[in-house]
């Protein structure tokens, strides 16, 4: 498997706020690579503080479980 890259992170990022966006909800997006390691973090204005951690857990879940958060937002 090709290693997570930052840029492919900010694709993703940009993807999942425009999404945010389109639902009116403001987020903490959190991407994460196949080893549970942290790759970037994003915090829309106005996010609640509290998302960082709960972004960051439900990452770290996704990849422990190899099961999607939610919805799908391919690359």
């Amino acid at each position: 498997m090709e290693k997570l890259s930052l840029n492919t992170a900010k694709k993703l990022i940009d993807r999942a706020e425009q999404e945010a966006e389109s639902i009116g909800v403001q987020m903490v997006i959190s991407i994460l690579d196949d080893g549970g390691n942290l790759v970037a973090t994003h915090r829309m204005d106005d996010a609640w503080l509290a998302s960082i951690d709960i972004a960051h857990n439900k990452a770290w879940t996704s990849v422990a479980l190899k099961m999607p958060t939610s919805g799908t937002l391919g690359a």
